[in-house]
């Protein structure tokens, strides 16, 4: 499974790009790695710049999913995952292991 560039990531608006009213560079806070860039070719200005504010928050989303995963299994004993009522739960916790492993680069059908 392929490594993303680890976080927390920024944006740096501005850049200089020719014919584009807006484009941003998504960098790592750490070692100012660019990552990625968005510009607003198709997209409003604020969308745009919304996109680049959601793109550089990722790493902590993941990590915030990835925290909430462990606490619910802690939480909750595999039995009570299990069991009837609580399926919505589980039903969900699965879907969010799933959504976190594939945002990490993982393969689903693993």
């Amino acid at each position: 499974m392929p490594k993303y560039t680890q976080g927390p990531w920024g944006f740096e608006d501005g850049l200089d790009l020719p014919e584009i009213e807006y484009a941003a560079s998504i960098k790592s806070e750490s070692t100012g790695q660019e990552i990625g860039r968005v510009a607003n070719y198709e997209t409003t200005l604020k969308e745009t710049e919304a996109n680049a504010i959601l793109i550089a928050s990722v790493p902590e989303l993941l990590e915030d999913v990835q925290n909430l995963i462990n606490d619910i299994e802690e939480i909750f004993h595999p039995a009570v995952l299990n069991g009837m009522g609580k399926q919505d739960v589980k039903y969900h916790l699965e879907k969010a292991k799933l959504d976190l492993k594939k945002a990490k680069g993982g393969n689903n059908n693993e």
